[in-house]
């Protein structure tokens, strides 16, 4: 295409909310870390390997008998959540600010990188409170 020498309006959003295909089988469960796996499709968070953070599911959607793509899953992002922290590795005050300092450790907790297998950023803490981690999800 070649370059345009009008002006022109140009669609835009905020991206806090995002539409994205399930994967096959899975089932997407409110205010659950949401993932994407190897082939784009939203799978809910887990310590697994190339899983790639996208943000917290919005919505319960069953794709649980359908095929790849069958449905797709509302999933909120550039946000603060409040996560669960795990008890055994938990992200600390020192971790506070630090990009990434907040991994994976199951669909709801993050812990620090000790405690988890693939080291799966979720995203900067950006505060410690008696009921979690406050974690800021781009």
């Amino acid at each position: 295409m070649a370059d345009t020498t009008t002006s022109i309006t140009t669609n835009n959003r905020d991206g806090k909310r995002i539409s994205v295909p399930l994967a096959a089988a899975t089932k997407a469960l409110q205010g659950t870390i949401a993932c994407r796996n190897a082939a784009g499709y939203a799978v809910p968070g887990s310590d697994t390997a190339n899983l790639v953070v996208l943000g917290i599911f919005a919505e319960e959607v069953d794709n649980s008998t359908g095929a790849a793509g069958d449905l797709s899953v509302v999933i909120e992002r550039k946000a603060a959540f409040l996560l669960l922290n795990d008890p055994v590795n938990p992200v600390t005050i020192a971790s506070v600010g630090t990009a990434g300092a907040a991994v994976i450790k199951d669909n709801q907790t993050v812990c620090v990188a000790a405690g988890a297998a693939n080291d799966i950023p979720v995203g900067k803490p950006i505060e410690i409170v008696p009921a979690g981690v406050w974690v800021e999800i781009a």
